[in-house]
Parts: C-alpha cells; structure tokens; sequence
C-alpha cells in the first residue's frame, strides 16, 4: 500500500507567476510547476496538517531504503504527497441519486486534506496502467527505486527552501514542517517532522511529475531480488575491541552496485557504505559500551537490483577481565619459622591485556593477635611464600593488584587444616582487584 500525505503550495508572495488570469481551453490555470511546503493551516479552532511516522507495529519493508529514509526498522509513512490545503482546494461538483446534487445545478465544494491528495494518487495510477496497459501491483519498490536518481525527475522534492520558509523553527508550525498548535490553554506545539532533502517524514519523497513517472516506468525494468547477507569476525568483543563486519550482496545478473547502510539496534552505524562488486568490508568497529547489538545491513538497490535486508546479527561487548586462583588454594607450615608457597595464576578474558602487580598481606582476624601474624612475600612468577610466626592459627591471605583495566573479582575458598605445631597460611583468597581508574572489592 502507497501512504499518501499532504502538501501546500508557496504561492502566496505571487501568485501571478504560477496562475494565469484565465483558463485555457483545457479549462487549467497552472503556468508552471509550483514550489511545495508541508500542509500546515493551523488555527485557533482546528488542526489541519499532514500526517507521517513510523509505524509501532509494521516492520520496515526491505524496498525502504534511500536518502533521508530513517533506518528505523518499522515502516515509514508517508511515501509520497499531493497537495492537500483549502489555500488551493480541490473543486468537485456533488451528484446525488435523488438529483439534488446534479452538476448541471452548480452544487460544487471545495475539498482538502489528505481525503483529497490521496484520491490524486489513485487517479494517477489509474493512468499509469491505462498507458503501460498493465496493473502495477505493488509499486512501492518501483518508486524508491526511481527515487535514488533525480535524474529522471519523478519527485518534486519538497524541502525547507521550497517550503519558502526563511528560518525554519521546529517549534514553530509551518510550512516546513508538521508540527502542530494543540488547542489547550495556554496553546502548546506538538513537534513534528520537517522536510528535508530527499525523503522526509512529513512528505515522503515529495509530489511526483506524471509525464516523467510514465516515462520513467516505460524505461524501467523490473528489479530483479536481492539477497544481502552480513557477518562479524567475533561476535562477542571487549569494549577495548573491535570487529570487522563484512556485507555481501548476492544476485544472479551481475555484481550488484549501489550502497550499504550498517544499522545498530535499528540506529544508522556510520555513513552508507559503496559496494564492490556485491561486497562491503566495513572499517574496524569499536563497542565500548557494555550490552547487546543487533547488527543488520540495509542494501540500497540499483539500476538492476531491488533494495533487502540482512538477517540481524547480535554482537555483545563485554569488559576485559582476568581471574586470580591459588595452587594449592591452603598451605600447612609444620614449624616456626618455616615458611611454605602457593602459585597465584592470572586467566585473562575478553581481550585483557596488561600487567599485574602483585602485592600481599595477611589482615588480622579475631582469634589472631596483629602482632603475631604470619608475613608474606610474592617473588617472580607469582610465587607467594609465608612464614610462620607464634601461635597456631588459622588465617586468610589477601592478595592485591593494580591492572590497567577494570577486571572481574572471584573468591577462591580453600580447605583449612589445623596442626597442634603449625599455623595455617592461605585458607582462603579473598582477591582486591583494583584499576587505574576505579575499585572494584568482592
């Protein structure tokens, strides 16, 4: 389906350069193509713009891709726009079966609104198939794929200068966009869309020529389908990290052409990207924040190709991080003044790197006298070496380290044993992990 919006002429500042004073023998008025804002007539008492969004609900079609159309994963509205304001209304006369409406009688009204810039679009395709002598079916991938040339002149594009608005103000209804006066007291704007170049959410890709659209369509072939695929070198990362997307756009006439546009939880990731030869390899992409991405790629379409859609890829970026363990977790020292060692080993992930700088210390516990506890070292490789003092006892070890990353915190509990001649280092590591930057405590 073709959503239809509205637009108003910028005719006001002079009207003579687009109305002749008379009709033709055609019975038009019209010198020339006449510039386009968004219908925008808000009063006192009513609202009357045009409408346009993008749908809660409705999944984006793969065929909607272009300049200006927001990579939002649901279906944008409008697509296209006609005139639609009072300010130069429609003029249809009102026939009724009991004759009281007859046009012979001048029972004629004027109409607007998108009731009326609608039916426009129906009259024009109803010409479209009288001259190609064939139902167009869906025309939608048809148009945004006439859409990526300005070249054939279909669209009047409508933007802020043809809008004729020197200093668009979004909080400011007007011609340059759908914002709208709500009625309430004191008055209030509702902000909406303004146009831009290209396709817009107020006026879709703008009004069309119908000369040029025939002739467009005459020339134009059916798009052939497109299969556009997309893969992450590693789809789990750290926030240090970075992934490679590649793209590949597959067909069976040739290599497809045309643009990628990579989007990140249905938000554009960067600037479109050109295809080579049905290929796109991205440049290196960094995550940094921590969570979950649903990675898609969104094909353009060209002169032979119509517009897909990747399946979504999920990446997940997570914090660099490594974990302390001891061997063995206990150590039993048989005599004062003997020492024994544990081996504390450093496990990275997620792409840790750096250098940890061990220290150590034996706190105090209730049953421990501050002055009669056991000393500890830490010597190359990680070796932790204690020595026993006076009572026997039974302590814990806690082993500290500046790294130049946050890093995960774990507890490794040991099994403690108890002789009548030894004190008992190491029964348990509680690990303080500490960065440049920030604290982290178990």
């Amino acid at each position: 389906m073709t959503c239809v919006g509205g637009t108003e002429f910028d005719d006001s500042s002079d009207p003579s350069k687009y109305w002749a004073p008379t009709n033709s023998a055609h019975l038009s008025s019209a010198l020339s193509y006449i510039p386009e804002g968004a219908w925008n007539d808000p009063s006192e008492t009513s609202i009357e713009a045009t409408g346009g969004g993008s749908s809660l609900w409705i999944p984006q079609p793969s065929w909607q891709v272009g300049t200006g159309v927001p990579a939002t994963g649901k279906r944008n509205t409008p697509d296209v726009a006609f005139t639609a304001s009072l300010h130069d209304a429609y003029y249809m006369c009102l026939a009724y079966p009991d004759g009281s409406g007859d046009c012979s009688q001048h029972k004629f009204r004027a109409f607007g609104g998108t009731s009326a810039s609608t039916p426009s679009m129906a009259g024009i395709m109803a010409l479209i198939n009288q001259g190609l002598a064939q139902r167009q079916g869906n025309v939608n991938p048809t148009l945004y794929a006439l859409a990526a040339s300005t070249l054939n002149g279909v669209f009047n594009d409508v933007t802020t200068s043809s809008s004729g608005i020197a200093n668009c103000d979004i909080n400011t209804p007007s011609l340059c966009n759908k914002s709208i006066t709500l009625l309430t007291s004191p008055a209030s704007v509702l902000q909406g869309f303004s146009v831009t170049r290209g396709y817009d959410l107020a006026t879709g890709w703008g009004s069309m020529n119908f000369t040029n659209l025939l002739s467009a369509l005459m020339t134009h072939m059916t798009p052939v389908a497109s299969t556009t695929s997309l893969s992450l070198s590693s789809d789990t990362i750290s926030t240090d990290e970075s992934t490679t997307i590649t793209v590949n756009v597959f067909g069976n006439v040739g290599s497809p052409t045309g643009t990628i546009q990579l989007t990140s939880n249905g938000k554009a990731l960067g600037l479109p990207l050109a295809v080579d030869f049905g290929t796109v390899i991205a440049p290196k992409l960094f995550f940094s924040d921590v969570g979950t991405y649903s990675i898609t790629a969104r094909y353009s379409g060209d002169s032979l190709y119509a517009p897909s859609i990747s399946a979504a890829v999920i990446l997940t970026s997570v914090l660099p991080s490594f974990e302390l363990s001891s061997s063995p977790a206990s150590v039993t020292i048989s005599s004062l003044g003997a020492s024994g060692a544990s081996t504390v080993t450093a496990s990275t992930s997620n792409g840790f790197v750096g250098t940890l700088s061990l220290t150590c210390a034996v706190p105090a516990m209730d049953d421990v006298q501050i002055d009669n506890l056991p000393t500890c070292s830490i010597g190359d490789n990680g070796h932790v070496t204690l020595t026993a003092s006076n009572p026997t006892s039974t302590v814990a070890l806690t082993i500290g380290t500046v790294a130049p990353h946050s890093a995960s915190v774990s507890t490794h509990p040991a099994t403690p044993t108890r002789d009548s001649r030894s004190a008992l280092a190491a029964s348990a590591l509680f690990i303080i992990v500490s960065s440049l930057y920030k604290v982290w405590f178990p």
